[in-house]
């Protein structure tokens, strides 16, 4: 990520969230970080089982996060999980690609094909311009086929958030997703908060 003159601010919800940022995935020793994490957020009393479970999906998100060299790591990120720590409900990811990037600025033609259908969509992708506090914004909602996984959790809802702060220089995109169809209305509102609480401050 270039380097740029202000922060951003990310809001997310206070209960059941893990809040992760670029330190985590640039860990040399996630398994360590996921197993030490997994034991804080379950407590001291929680079943050998129930730490090693949640460890592995902590391990298995940000190896993947890790991964995706081609994104550049998140500016921010997080789990979120409901109804206790033990389950693992939905991620969110935030990243911020200046104007300046190889790939040249993200337009709203760009933000479009990106989230456009491709050969995993199911159905048509909801898309909409916006405005919120930080300045216009482009929503995509959509869902995509996850192939080999058993349903229920064969197919991903998500909801991307593409915004251009005034004067940042840069583009903002944050995307929630989530695979189980309960979860849908928290989901939303999650990923529509975010969006809406996004706020940019000077790094100094």
């Amino acid at each position: 990520m270039a380097e740029l003159p202000w922060k951003p601010v990310i809001y997310l919800p206070v209960n059941l969230t893990l809040r992760l940022d670029t330190a985590v995935f640039q860990a040399e020793d996630l398994e360590r970080w996921s197993q030490s994490t997994a034991a804080r957020l379950l407590g001291p009393g929680a079943r050998r089982r129930r730490v090693r479970r949640l460890a592995s999906d902590l391990l298995k998100y940000t190896s993947l996060m890790k991964s995706l060299k081609n994104r550049g790591l998140p500016a921010a990120a997080a789990v979120f999980f409901w109804p206790d720590f033990a389950t693992p409900r939905a991620t969110a990811e935030v990243y911020v690609m200046a104007d300046g990037h190889p790939d040249g600025p993200v337009t709203l033609g760009r933000a479009r094909e990106l989230t456009g259908r491709d050969k995993n969509s199911l159905g048509e992708t909801e898309a909409a311009e916006a405005e919120v506090p930080a300045g216009p914004a482009f929503r995509a909602h959509r869902y995509q086929a996850l192939w080999g996984s058993m349903a229920p959790y064969n197919v991903m809802e998500e909801i991307s958030w593409f915004i251009w702060p005034a004067g940042a220089g840069a583009t903002v995109i944050m995307t929630v997703s989530w695979r189980e169809r309960m979860f849908s209305k928290a989901g939303i509102t999650i990923a529509d908060d975010m969006a809406r609480n996004f706020r940019v401050e000077p790094s100094a």
